[in-house]
């Protein structure tokens, strides 16, 4: 019975994320035992070391995988294929983006006097107020921006948080999954706003693409803050003295499971490039 706990959790952890690992965890809590908090305390001993072997873990294995990624010949074995093709798009628009960013909007109409004033600036003051005024207005962007990103974030947490709720008994962690589809969708919606917006070349952009465009550039950061956060929070919430009971055995739990989810994705994808470079190859020796 712990096993499988252990193994459901850990499991959820990687569809889901540590979110879901206690969505699962408080699942099983309430199908052990409903009604009885006495003897939960076994079961509360596992869950928390399992936790805490799965967030020191995944500490360990986002720090790899950050580091990783500035590896050129590992960014050479893993590289796409189209990859040239396809960062080639965004770069266009982030550029189009910029240069319509200079000119005057329905939502920004101070963007025309920064050029002005940037290249015009016959002594010192100007120049301080100049810088100033730039200063003041892009604080105004970002702090709409930040404003419309949280609450965007706020309402869909809400929403999942209520389909939480109501599909727990049948299917639990649900709500996890309806923040990243929900998240997806909405990040989805915003490159197609600021892509119609590049595309058309327009002196002009509307509000909407002006709010698109300066949300996705404040997003990131956000993202990563509520990131160290959520660990953050975790961290300072768990009983370490019963996560430590267990620590050593649910560690190679743990680690055991981490190294099957990476040798999976690595030699997955190395399978799944190598399938693809023998269909180019085929698809051109048949043509």
């Amino acid at each position: 019975t712990e096993a499988a706990m252990a193994a459901g959790c850990l499991c959820a952890s990687y569809i889901g994320g540590s979110v879901n690992f206690f969505a699962a965890a408080r699942h099983f809590r309430q199908l052990n035992n409903p009604h009885n908090t006495n003897t939960n305390a076994h079961g509360t001993d596992l869950l928390s070391s399992m936790a805490a072997a799965d967030l020191l873990l995944m500490a360990i294995y986002f720090a790899a995988m950050t580091g990783a990624t500035q590896n050129r010949w590992l960014q050479r074995q893993f590289s796409n294929p189209n990859h040239s093709q396809e960062s080639s798009i965004p770069t266009q628009s982030t550029t189009t983006n910029n240069n319509n960013n200079h000119h005057d909007s329905t939502c920004d109409e101070g963007d025309p006097e920064e050029d002005e004033r940037q290249t015009d600036h016959p002594n010192d003051d100007s120049t301080v107020a100049t810088t100033t005024t730039m200063t003041r207005e892009r604080m105004t962007k970002r702090t709409v921006a930040i404003g419309t990103a949280s609450a965007l974030a706020w309402a869909i947490v809400e929403l999942s948080n209520l389909l939480e709720d109501t599909l727990t008994p049948v299917l639990p962690g649900m709500g996890c999954a309806s923040i990243a589809l929900l998240g997806t969708g909405t990040s989805a919606l915003f490159q197609s706003i600021c892509s119609s917006n590049s595309s058309r070349r327009r002196t002009k952009i509307s509000c909407l693409g002006w709010l698109a465009h300066h949300v996705r550039e404040v997003t990131p950061g956000m993202s990563e803050l509520c990131l160290y956060g959520l660990f953050a929070s975790i961290g300072t919430s768990a009983h370490w003295g019963q996560a430590l009971q267990r620590g050593p055995a649910c560690l190679a739990f743990a680690g055991l499971a981490l190294l099957v989810h990476v040798m999976t994705v690595i030699f997955g994808t190395l399978g799944v490039k190598k399938w693809y470079s023998n269909s180019n190859n085929n698809a051109c020796g048949g043509d």
